[in-house]
């Protein structure tokens, strides 16, 4: 048995069964010399003979025997028939059930040339004697029949006692401790015969080979970790969900939530490149409750990750996936749940999300971004994948997991901290564990744990959210010239047909298309107009005196005025750059370009992101009894200016009286 009896790729070498077998050390403890269902005991042999039945009726000259490895059929006339050579060892019933059933009969053929092909039988093939499509490789004797070749095939399996049962992994992850020692099950253990046996979560669920210790593989990962310690947090959060199984049998489970707002795509991409402990798309929290629970059933020890990239309206959605992920999490809390695992929303606005939930938040916004998403995913799969093979190899109760919770004995629980008391005591040791083998620095450690000891999630509201925005939206369409402007001022005039806007005294106006074609189209938070103007009402950002609309005169050419129902913004919703190119086409008659200035003008004040500037211009026409009150901004030139002014009267012969 090839596959079985020299896999590698388990964690720990654990003692003999006793069964006589070289198996793999993985799967020591999981072949069994009987099994109990419904308190019936159940024996390999016994199954099979069950299966097979009686042997097939032949008059008493016909009988099948074994000369040494070869099968030899005497019939009643007393012709012998060669059946051929068979020899099977290595036999297991793979995953036995209560009702006598079992998933496959896999065991190991020795060839004519000794050449050993490992073989899987399906259940009904193997009832139904079906065998020969699973032995092509059995050289046949051209005068022998297929039913001597099945006698002789199911006469090897019930000779001798060595059959067992096989009973396979049924999630990934971490397994049941054996004389306190415990293996982790990942598609690396995977038998290929047998790959349609596995959950789906198993052949999954990838570990990333490794020869790297854990204090190599931390240094690697430190090294491509982005500098900022809320994506430190995030390495914390990917490995304590590892770690579940050891912080269980501490009597620790999660018992909250985390919600984690990217700053962009790209962002939400390095985030999500962080946490993934599979290659499967991320399910989304708006998905139906029968896609989110099987998604929560296919992760065992990892992050159950999802996106939430909805609009405000479609609360119903989101409330619904919600409560299945707040369902789960109480299935944990209550009972241990059969799964283990860290629920994440990955969430575009933080204020979709209730602050009443159970949960952690944290805005990525003041993140840098990454570029390295390969190289520091391949990094954090090293480091788990070490973690692993270290854990592996020791006791489940005095190991590096333990020890570092021995740190944390000084916690309490009290009233304050009851709600996030677990997750706050395994996070903590796993930031001490990270900080150990310096992937994060003690600086990172301290704003980590500050965070988790705060437990204060500063939740924007949805109408704040809504409008911040829109502020972006508008300005960043305003300035890459999408939505043009026009002032009283200038020689541009308003015209409907267009996407503009237009800028009065005090607000920012713009029609229903400008605003339906060019800004909500850009928006992420929401789809709907009244959802939209609603929101800057409340904020105050919008001025309107008959629904959420007023009425205003704009010229639309020289000399002729128009009526037109706007929507008008208060002139600070725009960002600053934004209004900064709004003011330099209002003022656009009063300034000057740097280096096409007239002669003897004295620059007063330069316009904010621009080559514009003010002035004034001194020549010897100026008049005699001209007086002069400068005022602007610290730092503007006001003193220059009255200086050179003082220097042109004096130089011409006038009196000159200055106070500064």
């Amino acid at each position: 048995m090839n596959n079985l009896l020299n896999y590698n790729g388990a964690y720990c070498n654990m003692p003999n069964t006793g069964y006589g077998y070289s198996i793999s050390p993985f799967y020591q403890y999981y072949t069994y010399d009987q099994l109990m269902f419904n308190n019936n005991w159940y024996r390999p042999q016994r199954v099979v003979y069950n299966i097979y039945g009686e042997k097939e009726k032949t008059f008493e000259a016909k009988r099948l025997r074994k000369s040494g490895s070869e099968y030899i059929m005497t019939e009643r006339n007393g012709r012998e028939v060669n059946v051929g050579r068979l020899k099977v060892k290595d036999k297991f019933i793979v995953n036995q059930h209560s009702d006598g059933t079992f998933d496959a009969f896999y065991c190991a053929v020795e060839c004519e040339d000794n050449e050993v092909i490992d073989i899987s039988i399906p259940y009904k093939d193997f009832v139904k004697r079906n065998i020969l499509p699973h032995i092509p490789f059995f050289r046949r004797n051209a005068d022998c029949p297929d039913k001597y070749i099945v006698m002789a095939f199911y006469h090897e399996i019930l000779e001798g006692d060595d059959i067992k049962f096989l009973q396979l992994p049924q999630r990934s992850g971490w397994q049941e401790a054996h004389d306190k020692k415990t293996t982790f099950a990942s598609a690396d253990i995977v038998i290929p015969q047998l790959r349609s046996y596995y959950s789906k979560d198993i052949l999954e669920r990838e570990m990333i080979k490794t020869e790297k210790n854990l204090a190599e593989a931390g240094k690697a990962l430190a090294n491509v970790l982005p500098a900022h310690w809320k994506y430190k947090f995030l390495i914390a959060l990917r490995v304590t969900s590892v770690l579940l199984y050891f912080y269980r049998i501490a009597g620790l489970i999660p018992d909250q939530m985390y919600v984690i707002e990217p700053k962009s795509e790209s962002n939400a991409h390095t985030t999500s490149a962080i946490l993934d402990n599979s290659r499967r798309p991320i399910c989304r929290l708006t998905d139906c409750k029968t896609a989110i629970q099987h998604e929560l059933a296919l992760i065992n020890d990892g992050i159950a990750q999802f996106r939430e990239s909805s609009y405000v309206e479609q609360k119903k959605q989101r409330d619904a996936g919600l409560d299945v992920l707040l369902n789960a999490l109480h299935g944990q809390m209550r009972s241990g749940g059969q799964n283990r695992h860290i629920p994440v929303i990955i969430a575009d606005n933080l204020s979709n999300i209730s602050s009443e939930i159970p949960a952690y938040f944290m805005s990525l916004n003041d993140c840098p971004e990454v570029e390295n998403n390969e190289e520091l995913s391949e990094a954090i799969g090293e480091f788990i994948s070490a973690l692993v093979k270290l854990l592996s190899n020791s006791d489940v109760t005095d190991n590096l997991i333990t020890h570092k919770l021995k740190t944390t004995e000084f916690m309490k629980k009290n009233a304050d901290n009851a709600d996030y008391y677990t997750s706050l005591k395994m996070l903590w040791a796993t930031a001490e564990l990270l900080c150990d083998y310096r992937v994060i620095s003690t600086e990172d450690m301290s704003k980590i744990l500050l965070y988790l000891r705060d437990h204060s999630n500063e939740m924007p509201d949805t109408e704040q959210t809504i409008t911040n925005e829109f502020r972006r939206v508008l300005s960043e369409e305003i300035g890459n010239g999408n939505i043009e402007a026009a002032t009283k001022e200038s020689s541009l005039y308003f015209d409907p047909k267009k996407y503009m806007i237009y800028v009065d005294d005090a607000y920012i106006n713009l029609l229903a298309k400008t605003l339906d074609e060019k800004v909500l189209p850009a928006m992420r938070t929401t789809k709907r107009r009244n959802k939209l103007l609603s929101a800057l009402k409340a904020c105050e950002k919008l001025y309107s005196n008959n629904n959420y609309k007023r009425s205003i005169d704009i010229e639309i050419s020289s000399g002729i005025t128009e009526s037109f129902s706007v929507y008008s913004f208060t002139r600070d919703v725009l960002y600053g750059k934004c209004k900064n190119k709004l003011n330099e086409l209002e003022y656009a008659d009063y300034t000057f370009d740097k280096g096409q200035e007239p002669v003897g003008f004295i620059p007063i004040i330069k316009l904010n992101d621009s080559n514009k500037m003010v002035g004034c211009v001194i020549d010897d026409s100026t008049d005699e009894c001209e007086s002069l009150y400068v005022s602007g901004k610290s730092r503007s030139g006001k003193t220059r200016f009255l200086v050179e002014q003082a220097v042109i009267k004096y130089n011409s012969g006038k009196k000159v009286l200055g106070h500064l």
